[in-house]
Protein backbone atom coordinates (compact mmCIF):
# COMPACT_ATOMS: atom_id res chain seq x y z
CA UNK A 1 0.00 0.00 0.00
CA UNK A 2 2.95 2.31 0.61
CA UNK A 3 3.28 4.75 -2.33
CA UNK A 4 0.31 3.09 -4.06
CA UNK A 5 -1.26 6.40 -5.15
CA UNK A 6 1.90 7.86 -6.64
CA UNK A 7 2.53 4.62 -8.50
CA UNK A 8 -1.08 4.52 -9.74
CA UNK A 9 -0.80 8.06 -11.09
CA UNK A 10 2.63 7.38 -12.57
CA UNK A 11 4.47 10.10 -10.68
CA UNK A 12 6.96 8.09 -8.65
CA UNK A 13 10.51 9.38 -8.90
CA UNK A 14 12.12 6.02 -8.18
CA UNK A 15 15.63 7.48 -7.96
CA UNK A 16 14.63 9.68 -5.01
CA UNK A 17 11.74 7.48 -3.79
CA UNK A 18 9.31 10.43 -3.75
CA UNK A 19 6.49 11.71 -5.92
CA UNK A 20 7.08 14.20 -8.70
CA UNK A 21 5.45 17.54 -7.96
CA UNK A 22 1.96 16.95 -9.31
CA UNK A 23 -1.66 18.02 -9.14
CA UNK A 24 -4.69 15.94 -10.12
CA UNK A 25 -8.38 16.81 -10.36
CA UNK A 26 -10.63 13.84 -9.71
CA UNK A 27 -14.39 14.25 -10.05
CA UNK A 28 -17.07 13.02 -7.65
CA UNK A 29 -17.30 9.74 -9.56
CA UNK A 30 -13.59 9.10 -9.10
CA UNK A 31 -12.68 9.88 -12.71
CA UNK A 32 -9.42 11.65 -13.37
CA UNK A 33 -10.36 14.86 -15.18
CA UNK A 34 -7.04 16.69 -15.32
CA UNK A 35 -3.48 16.30 -14.14
CA UNK A 36 -0.03 17.72 -14.40
CA UNK A 37 3.31 16.50 -13.19
CA UNK A 38 6.80 17.88 -13.32
CA UNK A 39 10.06 18.10 -11.48
CA UNK A 40 10.47 19.83 -8.15
CA UNK A 41 11.30 23.13 -9.86
CA UNK A 42 7.93 23.24 -11.62
CA UNK A 43 5.78 26.20 -10.65
CA UNK A 44 2.07 25.52 -10.26
CA UNK A 45 -0.43 27.98 -11.67
CA UNK A 46 -3.32 28.22 -9.22
CA UNK A 47 -5.44 30.07 -11.78
CA UNK A 48 -5.21 27.12 -14.16
CA UNK A 49 -6.27 24.69 -11.42
CA UNK A 50 -9.25 26.91 -10.53
CA UNK A 51 -10.20 27.12 -14.21
CA UNK A 52 -10.19 23.33 -14.48
CA UNK A 53 -12.23 22.96 -11.28
CA UNK A 54 -14.80 25.45 -12.62
CA UNK A 55 -14.98 23.55 -15.91
CA UNK A 56 -15.44 20.19 -14.20
CA UNK A 57 -18.18 21.70 -12.03
CA UNK A 58 -19.94 23.24 -15.05
CA UNK A 59 -19.86 19.94 -16.91
CA UNK A 60 -21.26 18.15 -13.87
CA UNK A 61 -24.13 20.62 -13.56
CA UNK A 62 -24.88 20.42 -17.29
CA UNK A 63 -24.79 16.70 -17.53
Amino acid sequence: MHRAAIRAYGVLDADRNVAWRSTFVVDRDGLLRWGQAGDRLMVRDGREILRVLDLVDALRRKG
